[in-house]
């Protein structure tokens, strides 16, 4: 069985994004994005962007001065 890993990033380098659609944006465009959670480890303040997540099952990106959440990709196994 293949074990479910999750991230949560944050926009890199100050940025932010007001809306979910400017975050989902940004990550389909490749921009980088700080770790700030996962599970199970991945170095957390690390810098990644969507082709270095392939293999991540969940990503959730911050945005909104950090007040919100969006999920970009959900392939938990039912």
């Amino acid at each position: 069985m293949k074990r479910f890993t999750s991230v949560t990033l944050s926009p890199a380098y100050g940025r932010d994004y007001r809306t979910k659609e400017e975050a989902i944006k940004a990550f389909e465009e490749g921009k980088d994005f700080l770790i700030r959670g996962t599970f199970p480890f991945m170095p957390t303040g690390s810098y990644a962007s969507k082709g270095e997540l392939n293999e991540v099952d969940e990503i959730r990106i911050r945005y909104n001065n950090l007040e919100n959440v969006v999920i970009v990709r959900d392939n938990r196994e039912e």
